[in-house]
């Protein structure tokens, strides 16, 4: 008999939980689920441990207190379940040659596709399974938002980790590139090098994403490798790879001394 601590979470459930953390903000929009899935996977994955006091505000907010005991107690549990829902999918077996099949793959929203109002036939979507749908929506973004935001929690270890896993800063760039539609700032003097990017397409957004399993695995497999948790090689303390630089310019450190 499987216990509910080791039982996925039901729609229902994910519904549930998606209310509390909104019900933690004012406006009522505290971080989408998409985005919290990419944080625990970091957290699950990270070199050294990062406790639940290091990402629990990320996803609940810092202040105030829940209206009730049992509120309180929901809400943790249910988040609990999602990280050992996070940490289950990240062991199953993969290899290359067989891909990345659905149950590999993070908690990442598609909207349903609309062509003049009405949504595409089965047909048309067997032949194109972005029927309908903007070119331009921001397809995993607010996930590899969430994982960076858990990377920032133990930076200096990720950056030992980088040292040791030559593919891993290019992944990392990766994901910082799919991010990016998901930190905009209106108040941010605009990137000069990002005005120069050409944005990516949803199509290029999903094959990028379909690579997401493989480096959690392989983070994860080297973890176990090491013994679980290590104590990584003081790094001197830089700017997190969403941060403005320190310099001043208004820019993102990663696209400004970053860059060097």
């Amino acid at each position: 008999m499987t216990s509910l601590q080791h039982a996925d979470l039901t729609d229902d459930e994910l519904e549930q939980l998606s209310a509390l953390i909104n019900s933690r903000y004012d406006d009522g929009m505290g971080p989408p689920l998409e985005m919290v899935d990419g944080l625990l996977s970091a957290v699950v994955v990270s070199p050294t441990l990062i406790p639940p006091s290091d990402y629990i505000p990320l996803v609940f907010g810092e202040d105030g207190a829940w209206e009730t005991m049992e509120q309180a107690q929901q809400a943790m549990e249910l988040l609990m379940r999602l990280q050992n829902q996070v940490a289950r999918r990240i062991a199953l077996p993969l290899s290359e040659e067989d891909g990345a099949s659905e149950e590999h793959m993070p908690l990442l929203l598609l909207p349903e596709g609309e062509l003049d109002g009405d949504q595409p036939t089965d047909e048309m979507l067997e032949a194109d399974p972005f029927a309908g749908i903007d070119p331009d929506f921001p397809f995993a973004a607010l996930w590899a938002h969430g994982f960076l935001l858990g990377v920032d929690l133990r930076d200096d270890a990720f950056r030992v980790l980088e040292s040791e896993l030559d593919w891993l800063t290019g992944d990392l760039d990766m994901l910082a590139t799919l991010s990016e539609a998901a930190t905009e700032d209106d108040e941010v003097e605009p990137d000069p090098s990002a005005d120069q990017r050409t944005p990516l397409a949803l199509r290029e957004r999903f094959e990028h994403a379909m690579q997401i399993p493989f480096m959690l695995s392989a983070l994860n497999d080297h973890r176990l490798a090491h013994g679980g948790s290590r104590v990584p090689v003081r790094a001197e303390k830089k700017p997190g790879r969403n941060d403005l630089c320190s310099c001043g310019s208004g820019r993102k450190y990663k696209r400004c001394c970053g860059a060097n």
